[in-house]
This record gives structure tokens, C-alpha cells and sequence, in this order.
């Protein structure tokens, strides 16, 4: 596929944006996109961007809410996994990406 790719040009040399030939993810890949922002509406509507490193979550606060969520039907588990007898745990690892986790069953 085609796409366009910011292409650093040697050190200290700005980026240039061109059209480069990117293949298809592999089994067990994920294709990401990735967008612009536009700074000006960011810092005019007083906007944030936040990164997170695997949620963020203070465990303490966020665990006895899970059981909550699941009950309420806000926490969609069956939409999450996706379960494998342990005997197809190769396609259970090819299919990462595909569900947010496999979940191997024993």
C-alpha cells in the first residue's frame, strides 16, 4: 500500500514528506494510523495531549471498579477476548492484534 511518510533526510536535516510503499502487516502485526494534529486548535481550544503507559491506572482505585463495570455492562469483556482451547495456542498467538487479548483455555 501507498502511503505518505514523514523521511528524515541525515542529521539534523528536516524531515520530507513522500509517498513510500509500506506491506501489509503480518499475522501477529498491527497496522497503527497515525494523524496530524493541528497545534493551533490545540493550544487555542486549550486542548491536551496525554500519552499513557499501559492505562495509567492506580490499581487501588481502578480494580474494585471492574467487577462494577461488568455488572453495569460498561466493561464489554465478550468484546475484549477471544478464548482458545489451549491446543490452538498457535492460532491464539497469530490472532494477536485481532482481539484486544486472546485468552488461552485450560
Amino acid at each position: 500500500m501507498k502511503i505518505t511518510a514523514a523521511v528524515p533526510r541525515g542529521p539534523r536535516q528536516p524531515f520530507v514528506l513522500e509517498e513510500v510503499e509500506l506491506a501489509e502487516p503480518d499475522d501477529g502485526e498491527i497496522l497503527v494510523r497515525m494523524v496530524a494534529i493541528d497545534a493551533q486548535d490545540l493550544i487555542a481550544g486549550g486542548k491536551t495531549v496525554r500519552g499513557s503507559i499501559e492505562g495509567d491506572a492506580v490499581p487501588a482505585g481502578f480494580l474494585p471498579r471492574l467487577p462494577r463495570m461488568r455488572a453495569n455492562g460498561s466493561l464489554p469483556v465478550e468484546k475484549l477476548i477471544i478464548t482458545y482451547p489451549f491446543e490452538e495456542i498457535g492460532q491464539a498467538v497469530a490472532r494477536a492484534g485481532v482481539a484486544v487479548e486472546p485468552v488461552l483455555v485450560f
